[in-house]
């Protein structure tokens, strides 16, 4: 079993001035070796700033003043909220020289659930729900092809 955060109900009220938690591996400033070598998780409690639609009626992207964890490498992180919630993943930061005005962006679990249920025609909750070894067995014609495919644009790059 794997420690895991759990994700938000769907729906979930994502307002500016609320407060959340940040965790991501910034590395914008470590050398290669100390990526290797000494990289700690960055944690970060902040405000959300602002928050986006692609829609109408939907909340899909939202802007926390994380400052310093505000790097590179920081995508993927998780953001909570104070229900110790996963609301959203780390997508992109704002770059600004001076680290205590820099910004991230997250991806709402609800639009991740959407976009899922439109690839892949499934609930992404009961997917996640299923077997381990099943969603693997599942998942490895497509890492099969996709490792073949990532092996000829390396190829043709070169």
């Amino acid at each position: 079993r794997f420690t895991a955060i759990p994700l938000s109900p769907t729906g979930t009220d994502i307002d500016e001035e609320d407060e959340v938690g940040t965790g991501s591996y910034a590395a914008e400033f470590l050398s290669s070796s100390q990526v290797r070598s000494a990289l700690y998780p960055t944690i970060k409690f902040a405000k959300v700033e602002e928050v986006f639609t692609f829609g109408r009626n939907t909340t899909d992207i939202f802007s926390v003043a994380a400052g310093s964890a505000a790097q590179e490498g920081s995508s993927g992180g998780a953001v909570i909220n104070d229900d110790d919630r996963l609301i959203g993943l780390i997508s992109t930061r704002t770059s600004r020289p001076d680290l205590a005005l820099r910004s991230l962006q997250a991806i709402t679990m609800d639009h991740i659930r959407r976009s899922f249920r439109a690839d892949m025609g499934a609930d992404l909750d009961s997917y996640l729900k299923s077997d381990l070894t099943t969603l693997i067995s599942n998942f490895k014609p497509t890492a099969e092809d996709l490792l073949a495919d990532l092996s000829d644009d390396i190829e043709e790059a070169r």
